[in-house]
């Protein structure tokens, strides 16, 4: 399990890292851009991208400083993110235009624009190119989505299943 979870918080336009074993807020970074969303980090931790919904962009930041080094208009509603396995690519989904748009994570420059059906949400990528069967890259986190701390996140106690390939957050 990561230590440090890297989540976005629409409504306060920051980035958070969280303390997992702790369970606490570490601090807050702004982004500078409205309703960030998702998180990418590089294959080599050195970049993180935070796309945002209201802003019509992913912003490229420094991991160590916060600084930041791009802003990537994509068009209307910049939702979810997923980089290829070796970090050269970034797609993203923007909602409003209908597309999923390529991103050279190399020029920070937008690649090409792929039709993806009405109001394309979710995104992924194999972090490998072997196939992988489903159930080993399934993780089950029905602990994890009930802490003591905020039993409301599951009432029926059902359990929450995600894909390895497309964790929401980003772990350092």
């Amino acid at each position: 399990m990561c230590s440090v979870v890297c989540t976005s918080c629409e409504q306060d336009h920051v980035v958070s890292l969280l303390d997992v074993a702790e369970r606490k807020l570490i601090t807050s970074m702004p982004t500078g851009g409205e309703r960030p969303i998702d998180i990418v980090i590089s294959s080599d931790g050195t970049r993180i991208y935070v796309s945002h919904g209201r802003t019509n962009e992913v912003r490229v930041f420094e991991a160590d400083t916060w600084k930041l080094l791009a802003s990537i208009p994509v068009g209307p509603r910049a939702w979810w993110m997923a980089r290829t396995p070796d970090g050269r690519f970034l797609y993203v989904t923007v909602g409003r235009a209908n597309e999923v748009v390529v991103i050279d994570t190399e020029t920070n420059q937008v690649t090409s624009h792929i039709k993806g059906g009405e109001l394309p949400w979710g995104v992924a990528s194999p972090r490998s190119t072997k196939p992988i069967p489903l159930h080993k890259r399934e993780l089950d986190l029905a602990g994890l989505m009930e802490p003591p701390e905020f039993p409301q996140l599951n009432r029926e106690r059902k359990p929450a299943r995600i894909f390895a390939d497309a964790a929401w957050h980003a772990c350092f």
